[in-house]
């Protein structure tokens, strides 16, 4: 009965055939770059990323191990775009705004020409500007100013001092503190007297014939007028300060003003440069005398160096934050870590000795927001979400297309810079690589998200396994081997290759495109090659390298098989029971897969409860266990109740499982156990079960479909193979069979089975032995059949329950 379902060796393996591949070892091979199975996805790239529309940045989402970065890489190099590089991107001083630098974008490599010409005026500036103060010509007109000046002096001056005199009075510079005043003093001997001293003198009689009241009257008047000669003689000093300000202004805005337009007109005259050089042009003018001076110094002590302060001139000085003079085209900028500062930049800040924070415009730095302007910048999403206030800059960002160069020091919410540089208008486009789960959240919960990644490109994790695509896997492999000085694979070691991306991928029509694990296990196997002395990967080798990499993370999967030994966790591979039948489970530790068995089991007894999941009940199940325990109920129902009520009560377990139980590929196996514990049928141990159901009795595909027949395979080879144990699988998943070929061998010497069914009905039958049973014209089903002894047992049960129920009312 049981042979009709059984699947033959060759159904349980895809095998690539060496012989497809016509050479000795993939160095044979000409190298071709290029990206595997993601058409779909290099479409969507290439759409975004030619769209120069807003918005249209770029999410790449898939699974890791896919090649999303190597891919993008590879797109953006490939991509037709312009060999125009960006402009170069300069802060200057703002003279208006101190705090608040000013942006000038020049050509691809004017930048640092810029700041080079403006270096080379300081220079000329700082040099020349002391020589014009020498010049015989400026000394000559500063000579007459002064002369001019000097004889409106004497004409203020000298009558009143003749006068003076004549009265026996004459002009002293009187001290008064740190101050000097010009004053009236009298003459006592030819020599002036402070006035207090002479008039004290005047009345103890020591001067004689002096009428001191008249003096004092004399004294006064001349004091008063000496005020008003001090008026005009400092209005004098101030027109000959005047003139001389105008005639270093004159000499210098001659020199200066050259030097201004030659740079205006390399730079086009007019724009940002043309009003900053005027700017310039109005600081210096205004400001000779710093020129005059030299670098101002500090000694902190005797036997020290002295310290030089910041240079006075850096309001001259350039900063070119983005120099593309060696940029050949557009920038493409992959950032490793999207912090808050390497995305936008940042303003760098010291201290000065009394703690205050000091910067200027030459502190600027950029990010690589600024330096993948007019070109590309990607990045990892998950990195970028991760870190401080990135996803808030960076929306608002791309909405407005301009970047902010945050004015913060080590926390982006602790500004310790009042410098707000002016913003830089960009066009670039962004390419976020991330996996589908963060794809979606972003895409629910934020609207903006929406706005500006308009192009998805999903990477999937298979691909079709035909010819070209197999073609595909060698050019991988050599271009790996090249690049990694790698040993080359020869035709055996090739299809063993391709046979591990098939048993990835988990379908025998597919193949995997987690190209991260196909190239380590081509690693590994290389080593394995070397360490043997070989000169090249043979089958051997990629097989040990597969055996390896399970070995190494397989300790949760080893405990458990040494507690299912040692009976601990108890599995029965032989024999028969009623109401029990191994299920089939699969572990997942992160880093491995596995599969083991489950020993699941079902009672059943008079009633209405039901189907009662002690696992459900325990709130030890998930929602899709759940649902699984609800569709038996509906199975049991269709199949058993339409002309009689359902009365029992039933409950099924997953014995010793301590953890969550979840899905519904054990829903099948459930309905085994509780159909045999109602028709109080045995089924056999030796055969493991997996596969959800439907209410029709459809036995619907799973998951894990090769872990759990290997797992279930290690279990009987450890107690010991007896020739009949096997796993019974839905149809549906004999297409996605990649088994190991310890198994595949198993199978072939006929001491392991592998049976696939379609219906409830055919899984019973391999289960018992006995046939289903189908419906005869008049309602029953035949005798003997499971389907009767079911229908008999629910009658018996119902009758019993109303007699019981029957029984109860009478006592009443």
């Amino acid at each position: 009965m049981t042979n009709k379902y059984e699947l033959k060796p060759e159904q349980l393996r895809w095998r690539c055939d060496p012989g497809l591949f016509k050479f000795e070892t993939t160095a044979d091979l000409e190298v071709k770059e290029e990206i595997i199975g993601q058409e779909k996805a290099l479409k969507a790239m290439e759409t975004g990323l030619s769209i120069s529309s807003p918005g249209f940045n770029v999410f790449v989402a898939g699974l890791s191990g896919t090649g999303k970065m190597t891919t993008v890489n590879f797109i953006l190099e490939k991509l037709k775009v312009s060999d125009q590089a960006p402009n170069d991107k300069c802060y200057v001083h703002n003279f208006k705004m101190t705090d608040m630098p000013c942006m000038i974008e020049l050509p691809a490599g004017k930048g640092k020409q810029f700041k080079k010409d403006m270096e080379d005026l300081l220079v000329a500036l700082r040099t020349n500007v002391p020589k014009l103060f020498e010049n015989e010509n400026y000394q000559e007109s500063r000579e007459e100013i002064l002369s001019k000046a000097r004889a409106a002096e004497e004409e203020i001056y000298k009558p009143f001092q003749e006068r003076l005199q004549k009265e026996g009075l004459t002009l002293v510079q009187m001290k008064m503190g740190t101050l000097t005043k010009s004053g009236v003093a009298p003459l006592v001997e030819g020599k002036p007297m402070p006035v207090d001293e002479y008039v004290a003198l005047v009345e103890a009689g020591q001067i004689k014939g002096v009428d001191l009241e008249a003096f004092k009257k004399k004294f006064l008047v001349y004091e008063k007028e000496l005020q008003e000669k001090l008026k005009a003689s400092a209005q004098v000093e101030k027109d000959v300060r005047e003139k001389l300000e105008k005639l270093d202004r004159d000499y210098v805005l001659f020199m200066v003003d050259g030097l201004i337009e030659n740079l205006k007109a390399k730079y086009d005259g007019g724009g940002r440069v043309g009003v900053y050089l005027e700017q310039v042009k109005e600081s210096v003018v205004g400001d000779i005398e710093r020129f005059k001076r030299g670098p101002i110094e500090y000694a902190p002590g005797p036997g020290l160096p002295p310290i030089r302060f910041e240079d006075p001139f850096l309001e001259y000085q350039v900063n070119v934050i983005v120099d593309n003079s060696e940029t050949k085209r557009v920038p493409i900028i992959i950032e490793n870590s999207p912090t808050f500062h390497n995305l936008f930049g940042t303003i760098e800040t010291s201290f000065s000795r009394t703690g205050e924070p000091e910067t200027n415009h030459m502190r600027i730095k950029a990010g690589s927001m600024l330096r993948a302007d007019g070109g590309y910048l990607v990045f990892n999403a998950l990195d970028a979400l991760s870190e401080p206030y990135v996803w808030k800059t960076l929306k608002r960002s791309l909405i407005c297309r301009i970047v902010e160069i945050p004015s913060t020091g080590l926390f982006p919410f602790f500004t310790v810079s009042g410098m707000k540089p002016e913003p830089v208008k960009t066009n670039l486009k962004v390419v976020m690589v991330g996996d589908y789960y963060l794809y979606r959240l972003l895409y629910g919960y934020d609207e903006d998200f929406r706005k500006i990644f308009k192009i998805k490109s999903d990477f999937v994790h298979d691909m079709k396994k035909n010819d070209k695509h197999i073609r595909d896997y060698v050019n991988f492999t050599n271009g790996l081997c090249n690049r990694e000085k790698l040993l080359h694979a020869d035709p055996e070691g090739m299809a063993a290759i391709v046979e591990f991306g098939v048993t990835r991928a988990g379908r025998q029509k597919k193949l995997s495109t987690r190209f991260s694990e196909i190239a380590d296990v081509i690693r590994e196997a290389s080593y394995l090659a070397t360490k043997d002395g070989a000169t090249h990967v043979t089958g051997k080798h990629v097989e040990q390298a597969m055996k390896d990499r399970v070995e190494r993370v397989s300790q949760v999967e080893f405990l458990i098989s040494e507690f299912i030994e040692d009976g601990r966790i108890r599995i029965e591979t032989t024999g028969e029971r009623v109401g029990q039948v191994n299920g089939l489970a699969v572990y997942n530790t992160g880093d491995h897969v596995f599969g083991k068995p489950t020993r699941i089991t079902a009672e059943i007894s008079m009633g209405r409860a039901g189907i009662v999941s002690i696992d459900r009940e325990s709130k030890l199940s998930g929602s899709t266990h759940d649902k699984g325990v609800l569709i038996m109920s509906g199975y049991l129902r269709s199949k058993y109740a339409q002309d009689r009520p359902l009365a029992l009560s039933a409950s099924i377990c997953f014995e010793q499982s301590y953890g969550e139980v979840d899905g519904d590929s054990a829903s099948s196996t459930e309905l085994y156990a509780l159909i045999s514990s109602i028709a109080d049928v045995p089924l056999k141990q030796n055969i493991a079960v997996t596969g959800s159901v439907d209410q029709k009795g459809n036995v619907q595909p799973i998951g894990g479909v090769n872990e759990k027949i290997d797992g279930f395979f290690k279990v009987c080879k450890a107690k010991g193979l007896k020739g009949d144990e096997g796993v019974m699988v839905p149809e549906r998943n004999v297409d996605d069979l990649m088994l190991s070929k310890e198994v595949v061998d198993a199978v072939k010497k006929g001491k392991f089975h592998i049976y696939a069914v379609s219906t409830i009905e055919q899984g019973l039958e391999i289960l018992t032995g006995l046939k289903s049973g189908k419906r005869a014209a008049t309602g029953k089903y035949p005798k003997g059949t499971i389907n009767r002894l079911v229908v008999d047992r629910l009658e018996s049960l119902a009758k019993g329950l109303k007699e019981f129920a029957g029984n109860g009312e009478k006592n009443k």
